[in-house]
């Protein structure tokens, strides 16, 4: 189930975002979709930290006499750096301190169908790679199911591959080639960065001309063959979804 969370103290607004989210979920077909609304930013923190899962925060800036949106979002930050925030306000002077916390966009009020829509395609999309879509290795003595978003990054060493990943301490050592792999995975979600490397573009933290920083703190190589396909993947997946 998508989890959606909603930070508004205006019931008005609220009833106006659930309208939204209800009426895309209904063209999208997407039913498998949850809606939390809550008047209270502090409740919400409490409760996200607590265990409820989000895929996505939609946050009101000002919250009167409570922690405020961007307070809430370095909070959110602190402990996941990858779900969507974003902000929907009056006050056009906070679009730069949202954009600090990576926020995936920032809506004034009102918000529209054509403004909102694109925010819910995103989250759906990563929600899918995250939690429905895997890739399955037959090695000689086990089979691995491992979801695409545990893959850090692929190294060919022929005649091998290694697959770094979020779930091994050791790297997947299976027999095939490259270029065979990349296109058994989504390409929304991995890329070249080297004729010698696949990365997940989700795990970036860093994309330089020469290198790519990834989140286990290792750096990639990255060749102008393959510079600019890298970039386009990369914008896709963190603003078109």
């Amino acid at each position: 189930m998508m989890n959606i969370l909603v930070c508004e103290d205006s019931p008005l607004y609220q009833q106006s975002i659930r309208q939204k989210i209800e009426s895309w979920s209904r063209l999208t077909g997407h039913c498998d979709v949850e809606i939390h609304m809550f008047h209270s930013s502090e409740t919400l923190l409490e409760q996200w930290e607590r265990g409820l899962a989000a895929h996505i925060f939609f946050i009101d800036v000002q919250i009167p006499n409570e922690m405020s949106g961007i307070d809430l979002a370095a909070e959110i930050r602190k402990k996941d750096q990858e779900v969507p925030i974003v902000f929907v306000t009056n006050y056009a002077e906070y679009v730069y301190q949202g954009y600090t916390f990576n926020a995936l966009r920032y809506l004034k009020k009102p918000v529209t169908e054509e403004d909102f829509y694109p925010c819910l395609h995103i989250a759906y999309r990563r929600y899918s790679l995250r939690s429905d879509q895997r890739l399955v290795l037959s090695l000689p003595k086990e089979k691995i199911v491992l979801r695409y978003i545990e893959i850090l990054y692929i190294e060919a060493q022929s005649p091998d591959l290694y697959i770094h990943t979020l779930a091994f301490e050791k790297p997947i050592v299976i027999h095939y080639k490259l270029s065979k792999l990349l296109e058994m995975l989504p390409s929304t979600l991995f890329a070249l960065c080297h004729r010698s490397y696949i990365v997940n573009v989700s795990q970036i933290r860093a994309l330089r001309k020469t290198n790519v920083l990834i989140s286990s703190g290792e750096e990639l190589p990255v060749s102008n063959r393959c510079l600019s396909a890298l970039h386009a993947c990369f914008n896709q997946y963190h603003q078109k979804g």
